[in-house]
């Protein structure tokens, strides 16, 4: 979660306006809750914590269906999309595993890191498309 709260900056640049920031009451940015994500010590007591399912990560789903649930990207049945959504979050799951990003290394360019070149290829043109 601390990850991704490092670069949700740079993930909303890649997502529909409607997804960015606290521009949709169903999947409100986590920014604010950091201080919570830093201090918890499980993830029951984070779910608790925060209290609501409607964060760009839901983690009450966890409790109630022992699952994490990614809520930010936008509704698609386009597979193109939904492939490099899956394909970036197992990266950037798999990569928190061993691996902490400041605030500030969590640049767009850094995305490279931990996908492969075809993921952060389509991230950035779609980064560039919604930024037109």
């Amino acid at each position: 979660m601390l990850n991704y709260v490092a670069y949700e900056n740079q993930i909303d640049t890649f997502l529909p306006n409607s997804r960015r920031g606290n521009n949709n009451q169903y999947c409100k940015s986590l920014r604010s809750e950091k201080a919570k994500i830093e201090a918890a010590t499980g993830i029951r007591e984070l779910a608790t914590t925060i209290g609501t399912r409607y964060q760009k990560i839901n983690l009450q789903s966890f409790i109630r269906h022992g699952s994490i649930e990614f809520r930010q990207h936008s509704g698609t049945t386009e597979f193109e999309k939904i492939k490099n959504w899956v394909m970036f979050l197992h990266n950037l799951v798999d990569f928190s595993k061993k691996h902490r990003v400041s605030e500030s290394e969590a640049t767009f360019e850094s995305l490279q890191k931990f996908n492969q070149p075809e993921i952060y290829n389509y991230l950035y043109n779609r980064r560039n498309d919604l930024a037109a």
